[in-house]
């Protein structure tokens, strides 16, 4: 399929699409290799409001599992909540970003002053490690990221949310 095209230079760098339509961009060797690392990619989600209500329960696949060889991580979330009837949430009932089976929080927005607010509300939290040095991408091999409730359901709510889950791939070998 020989090397990836070029399609662009910025302040000396050089960036392209790749063969399987990945971003490209050149090291400091000259060399090219794979930037998904680096760049934040982005999904947007509206969460129906029936589905918010349920979402400790049944959490909503943010962003897919990405395939064996292959780790994503959530590095901030944004949430929209138009104006309606507030949400009841309880403590600990906030909206997070977690890997599919919740061992690893990515991060969380408060409900309180949010999800039980009746006016619109938009929210940014952004990725907390666990340990604050590192994060252990191990067990995070082709997982996807779910959106959850952390602790029990809201109740009441008339809202949908909308939310931006910024993330980003890494391949599990060099």
């Amino acid at each position: 399929m020989g090397a990836p095209r070029i399609l662009t230079s910025i302040h000396g760098k050089l960036f392209g699409i790749g063969p399987k339509g990945e971003l490209i961009v050149n090291s400091t060797a000259g060399g090219l290799e794979n930037a998904q690392a680096r760049v934040d990619s982005v999904k947007r989600h509206t969460i129906a409001n029936a589905l918010v209500l349920a979402l400790n329960a049944v959490p909503f696949e943010a962003v897919p599992a990405p395939g064996a060889g292959k780790i994503i991580i959530a590095n901030k979330i944004v949430a929209y909540k138009a104006a309606g009837v507030a949400f009841v949430a309880g403590a600990g009932e906030d909206l997070a970003a977690v890997s599919q089976g919740g061992a690893v929080t990515f991060c969380a927005i408060d409900s309180a002053s949010f999800l039980d607010s009746v006016a619109d509300e938009i929210r940014l939290a952004e990725r907390v490690p666990v340990n604050p040095e590192t994060l252990d991408l191990t067990a995070l091999e082709d997982t996807a990221i779910d959106l959850t409730i952390l602790v029990g359901e809201v109740t009441t709510g008339d809202s949908d949310l909308i939310v931006d889950v910024h993330y980003q791939q890494f391949d599990t070998t060099l």
